[in-house]
């Protein structure tokens, strides 16, 4: 006999490492209210940054997810713990001051229906569709000759112009012809 004929509004499923009892869907919005409204708010995405780099690199120091995200994360963090999602796991005896050390709780994984950190993604198959191959576009390669023979004319002529020298009008250097009576210093005696 399964669960859902002994009580109609409740359904087992595996989260967290164990089996949870959870309201149905249809029943959401009532046992928020109940609940609270901790998890109805979303994550803001300096949070949810903040909290993929405690997920994969956990354990780690607020001081090495701000480096990650290169801004200060105390707003996200402070929220995170509120939230219940991260923990403070220790402290870091090797680093000066000892920071708080901070990893995914057991929320987290009821938060995102995974067991374990192990049933996250791999970074290679979410950045798979961001990868983005260099195209080498070399001047043989176009099937029209005249833009390579535009682009090897207009080459040559480039480097025509650099090794001829620039006169003085071109470069704005004009040599100022000196005399010596309008460099003579006063004397300070009189």
């Amino acid at each position: 006999m399964e669960i859902s004929q002994i009580i109609p509004h409740i359904e087992a499923l595996v989260f967290g490492g164990g089996w949870q009892f959870l309201t149905k869907p249809s029943f959401h919005s009532t046992i928020a209210q109940l609940n609270g409204d901790k998890f109805l708010k979303r994550l803001s995405n300096a949070a949810l940054e903040s909290l993929a780099i405690i997920a994969y690199k956990q354990p780690i120091t607020k001081g090495e997810v701000e480096a990650i995200r290169g801004v200060n994360s105390d707003y996200s963090m402070q929220k995170l713990l509120e939230k219940e999602l991260i923990v403070i796991s220790g402290r870091n005896e090797l680093l000066p001051g000892k920071p708080l050390i901070y990893s995914t709780s057991r929320n987290f994984m009821d938060y995102f229906g995974i067991n374990s950190t192990e049933d996250l993604p791999k970074i290679r198959e979410v950045l798979a569709d961001q990868i983005v191959e260099a195209t080498v576009i070399k001047p043989e390669d176009f099937t029209d000759n005249s833009v390579f023979e535009q682009t090897t004319e207009a080459l040559a002529e480039e480097n025509e112009q650099t090794d001829t020298p620039n006169t003085e009008a071109e470069t704005g250097d004009f040599t100022q012809e000196s005399n010596e009576e309008d460099y003579t210093p006063e004397s300070p005696v009189k």
